[in-house]
C-alpha cells in the first residue's frame, strides 16, 4: 500500500514523510519515589517511548537504545 500524497505539490509522487517517532527522557530517575505520575502514564499520555536516566548515568546509552529500536 503507498503512502497519500499531497495534492498540488511540486512532485505529487512523493508520500508524505513519515510522523516522527518521540522518545521521553526523564531525569532524576534515582527520585523514583517522588513521582506525581507513573512513567508508563506519561508516555501514554504523549504516545511515545519513555526512558529514564540520572545525571550519573549514562545519557549516552539512551540514545543507543533509541538508535536501536529503530
Amino acid at each position: 500500500m503507498k503512502a497519500p500524497v499531497r495534492s498540488g505539490s511540486p512532485d505529487s509522487t512523493l508520500p508524505f514523510p513519515a510522523l516522527p517517532s518521540i522518545v521521553v527522557v526523564g531525569n532524576k530517575s534515582d527520585k523514583s519515589d517522588r513521582r506525581e505520575v507513573t512513567t508508563k502514564e506519561v508516555a501514554k499520555g504523549r504516545n511515545s517511548r519513555f526512558s529514564e536516566t540520572t545525571a550519573k548515568g549514562s545519557v549516552e546509552n539512551i540514545f543507543y537504545n533509541v538508535i536501536q529500536r529503530w
